[in-house]
C-alpha cells in the first residue's frame, strides 16, 4: 500500500523474486557484476551477462559498468581499472609497474631502481643453454623494454650469465 500511495495512487505492483539475475521494484535492472545486453529484453533469460573483470585489477572487486550510458561515460560490461592497472579486463599492470594484487589500491607496484629476477632462462632467449640463470634490470621502466643488461639500449646479448 505504501507504494500505492507514493507512486500517487497508480501503481502499486512490486516484482517480488526477480529471475535472470535481475532486481529492481519491477526487475529492470541487472544485479551487482553483471549488465544488460543493450540487444535483448529485459525479461529475456539471457539479458544479464557476468562481468568478465578481474577482481585483483578492478575497481570495485570486479564490477563493471551495469548498462551503457554515455551522458556517464559508461559501457555495458567495460571494466573500471585501478590507477596502475590496464587493459579490457584490467588484468596487466601498466608499463613500469609489476605485482598486480587485489590488496593494493592502485593495483601495481612502481618499479624502481634495481629489479632482480629470477628465472630459468632457455635456450631460446640467450642462444647458450642454462639451467638457472638471473638477469639485472637497472632502472628499466619496462622490463618489455630492457635488454639482458638491464638497459634500454640495443646492447649485444651477453654470451654467459652467472649460474645460480
Amino acid at each position: 500500500m505504501a507504494v500505492y500511495l507514493a507512486m500517487g495512487n497508480t501503481s502499486g505492483g512490486v516484482c517480488d523474486d526477480c529471475q535472470h539475475n535481475t532486481m529492481g521494484r519491477n526487475c529492470e535492472i541487472c544485479k551487482p557484476f553483471y549488465y544488460k545486453d543493450p540487444t535483448m529484453h529485459i525479461r529475456d533469460p539471457r539479458v544479464c551477462i557476468g562481468c568478465d573483470c578481474d577482481p585483483d585489477g578492478s575497481e570495485n572487486g570486479g564490477l563493471c559498468d551495469s548498462h551503457s550510458d554515455p551522458s556517464l561515460g559508461m559501457v555495458g560490461g567495460q571494466c573500471r581499472c585501478k590507477a596502475n592497472v590496464e587493459g579490457p579486463r584490467c588484468d596487466k599492470c601498466k608499463t613500469g609497474y609489476f605485482g598486480l594484487s587485489a590488496d593494493n589500491p592502485v593495483g601495481c607496484q612502481r618499479i624502481y631502481g634495481n629489479l632482480l629476477l629470477l628465472f630459468p632462462l632457455s635456450e631460446s632467449v640467450l642462444g647458450v643453454q642454462t639451467v638457472s640463470s638471473f638477469v639485472s634490470f637497472n632502472s628499466c621502466l619496462s622490463l618489455s623494454t630492457c635488454n639482458l643488461a638491464g638497459t634500454l639500449g640495443a646492447e649485444p646479448r651477453p654470451k654467459r650469465l652467472q649460474r645460480l
